[in-house]
């Protein structure tokens, strides 16, 4: 065994490593997410959705400000289904993504549900969800509608274990 053998077997150990953490760092709860993981997310996502590698244009710590910026002023659940909302729409770059932010935000404060659930693909909670969203926008509720909402805001927080 030589010299290029070790290398490559320690260079295949140290992405081995980088793959685990990054894996076992998305599956993490994202409440925990630095500008960083979301910047992970953005180019998962972005490959899952075009079937390609996200290229970046521009200077990777633009992107991390740029990330960090949101997360300061949003929540983190906020920034992750606008991600997904903006790439669905043919979204293309970060700073485009971030100039129009308002546009791709969820209104709602069911945001950390509306994650949870799009990633559990459960139809009997997206059907409790739509409920959910439809009586929230309700613009003139009744007592029942706000009772009803308050029960299956706790009915899907606690079959998904956010309690």
């Amino acid at each position: 065994m030589g010299i290029e053998d070790c290398s490559l077997i320690i260079n295949f150990l140290r992405l081995q490593r980088y793959l685990a953490y990054n894996v076992k760092k998305l599956n993490e709860n994202p409440e925990n997410f630095t500008a960083k993981d979301v910047l992970n997310f953005w180019e998962e996502t972005y490959s899952q959705i075009r079937k390609k590698r996200y290229n970046r244009n521009t200077f990777i710590g633009f992107e991390l400000s740029q990330f960090k910026t949101l997360l300061l002023n949003y929540s983190v659940y906020d920034v992750l289904l606008a991600i997904i909302s903006y790439l669905h729409d043919n979204g293309y770059s970060i700073k485009h993504f971030v100039e129009n932010f308002s546009n791709y935000q969820t209104n709602t404060k069911y945001s950390k549900l509306i994650y949870w659930i799009k990633k559990g693909r459960n139809e009997q909670y997206r059907k409790d969800l739509d409920i959910l969203l439809a009586l929230e926008s309700k613009w003139f509720p009744n007592g029942g509608d706000t009772q009803r909402q308050k029960q299956l805001e706790q009915k899907l927080k606690q079959n998904l274990g956010l309690d």
